[in-house]
């Protein structure tokens, strides 16, 4: 299954609660913050733009943010 799909096979209700995901930029962190707030909670989460970069990915952070607005 891909990771970005993850988020619609879990249907819990989130409602009211607030999340904290470290290193939640990429890979199964950034599935568990999708899964979060597709289920109606308030996420925040940490990255490393310096891992981010080293990873890849330097603006992985900033697309997950748009996904999730």
């Amino acid at each position: 299954m891909n990771p970005a799909d993850l988020a619609g096979a879990l249907r819990i209700d989130c409602s009211g609660r607030k999340v904290f995901v470290t290193g939640g930029s990429r890979g199964i962190a950034a599935a568990i913050v999708r899964t979060f707030a597709v289920n109606g909670a308030s996420v925040a989460f940490n990255y490393s733009a310096a891992a981010d970069e080293r990873a890849g990915f330097p603006v992985a952070a900033a697309n997950l943010v748009l996904e999730l607005h």
